[in-house]
């Protein structure tokens, strides 16, 4: 989306998956470090608003919008994500 792309997973660290766009959606390092690449807090609604903006704004051109456009409503796994992020979040309280 915002064509932002970490190339290299650091030291100690694990990928937490994999896109044709980008190799490194995430990383995890138990306890110290939880990354992701996307907004797991983004619903269809905010997701076809932002598409909707950028194209209007001309960040996108219409090759990338008719792209964009048909995925806001895929299924995703935000909630499973948001999950993760707690239970990181309450692990970390012990280390």
């Amino acid at each position: 989306m915002h064509r932002d792309i970490v190339y290299d997973v650091p030291q100690d660290c694990v990928n937490l998956g994999t896109s044709p766009r980008c190799q490194i959606q995430g990383f995890y390092r138990p306890k110290q470090l939880l990354t992701v690449q996307g907004h797991p807090e983004f619903d269809a609604f905010i997701m076809d608003q932002l598409v909707a903006s950028r194209y209007k704004q001309k960040i996108f051109d219409d090759k990338l919008y008719s792209d964009a456009k048909p995925r806001v409503e895929l299924p995703h796994d935000g909630v499973l994500v948001g999950g993760a992020i707690c239970r990181f979040l309450r692990d970390c309280q012990g280390a």
